[in-house]
C-alpha cells in the first residue's frame, strides 16, 4: 500500500532518533510513512540538540538546516511537498516552526507541540514575513511547567503576524503529548487542513 503522507517527526532537547517512535505508534496510521532525524549538537547532560552554542556564544543551527535539507530531498522524490507533515516537540516543535517558517516551499501542514519562539527578535522583525502556504497547529499542555503554554501563543501571534493560517489547541496535561494531543494530530492531517 502506498503511503498517503510522510512525517518528519523531530524530538526535543536532549532526546534522539528513537525519542519520537512512540508517538508515530500511537497516531498508528498505516498511511503514515514515518522519519526521524537526529540533531546534531550534543546536549548537556546527554543526547542531542537541534541547536547549538548558547545564549553568550550565539546560537548555531546550521548543521540542523543541512540535515533536514538533505532529507527533504530525499522524501520529495516520493512524496509531493503537500503530502509531508513536520511534527515537532519541545525544541522539536521550535526547530519546526523556525525550518517551516524559513522555506519558500509549502509543505502539507507544520504541527509544533510545546514550543515557543527561537531568537524572537529576529522572528518579530517587520521583514519577517510568510514564505510559503504552510498551515500550523499548534499544541501545548496547559500545566506544562517545563515550556510555559504562553511560548505556543506568542508563536501563534508571529505566525498570524507574517501571514500564516495557524490554529492553537490547549490540552490537559504538562510536557507531554498524550493521547487528547494524538487526536487533534490526526484530525489536522485527514480532515482539517
Amino acid at each position: 500500500m502506498a503511503k498517503q503522507y510522510a512525517i518528519i517527526a523531530l524530538h526535543g532537547w536532549t532526546g534522539d532518533a528513537s525519542s519520537m517512535l512512540p508517538v508515530s505508534k500511537s497516531i498508528g496510521m498505516k498511511s503514515m510513512e514515518w522519519f526521524f532525524p537526529e540533531g546534531p549538537y550534543d546536549a548537556e547532560p546527554f543526547g542531542k540538540s537541534w541547536y547549538g552554542g548558547s545564549h553568550e556564544s550565539g546560537w548555531e543551527v546550521k548543521k540542523s538546516f543541512q540535515i533536514l535539507d538533505e532529507l527533504l530531498s530525499k522524501i520529495l522524490e516520493n512524496y509531493l511537498p503537500n503530502q509531508i507533515i513536520f511534527l515537532g516537540f519541545s525544541q522539536g516543535a521550535v526547530f519546526t516552526f523556525h525550518y517551516v517558517s524559513d522555506n519558500m516551499q509549502s509543505f502539507g501542514a507544520a504541527i509544533p507541540i510545546a514550543g515557543f519562539v527561537p531568537e524572537e527578535r529576529h522572528f518579530n522583525q517587520a521583514n519577517f514575513k510568510k514564505k510559503n502556504d504552510t498551515p500550523f497547529l499548534l499544541l501545548h499542555g496547559e500545566e506544562d511547567e517545563i515550556v510555559k503554554p504562553q511560548g505556543s501563543k506568542d508563536m501563534q501571534k508571529v505566525l498570524e503576524k507574517a501571514g500564516y493560517a495557524s490554529n492553537l489547541i490547549y490540552y490537559k496535561g504538562g510536557h507531554k503529548i498524550p493521547l487528547s494531543a494524538i487526536k487533534h494530530i490526526k484530525n489536522f492531517i485527514l480532515n482539517e487542513r
